[in-house]
């Protein structure tokens, strides 16, 4: 991910979702073209000043912290709308028809909706949701 922005929640969400690296704009040509070498060799590829941003959760994560910004109340209203429907039965066809994006945006909706729940299923996440006055 080429990006401006160095702030931590956009980091994160994007490593989560399997960016092989995350690179600001502002880094020296000759810097990027290696990095970008290396992210096609598998390497991940990340601006040296975000690296230890990443090292220093990855440590408070592996003493048994939990994720700043990893709980319910931060579902975007996105999230939420796919959680409604979800909640409803829809299936992912049917909840990108309603909300007008591709199959593939709802699919990710619902994996960060699952993670951001800490559960494993739709169903799970639909009644948190219910129980929890989300949806």
């Amino acid at each position: 991910m080429l990006t401006i922005r160095s702030d931590d929640d956009m980091l994160f969400e994007a490593l989560k979702n399997g960016a092989q690296g995350y690179l600001l704009k502002d880094i020296q040509s000759q810097y990027m073209l290696e990095m970008l070498r290396g992210a096609l060799r598998g390497e991940a590829a990340i601006s040296p000043s975000l690296a230890g941003r990443v090292l220093s959760e990855f440590r408070r994560l592996s003493k048994g912290g939990i994720a700043e910004k990893d709980n319910d109340n931060e579902l975007t209203e996105r999230e939420q709308q796919v959680l409604l429907q979800a909640s409803k039965g829809a299936t992912d066809k049917e909840i990108a028809s309603t909300l007008n994006i591709s199959l593939n945006t709802v699919k990710t909706h619902i994996r960060n909706i699952l993670a951001k729940l800490h559960v494993t299923t739709r169903r799970e996440a639909a009644k948190m949701a219910k129980t929890r006055g989300l949806v």
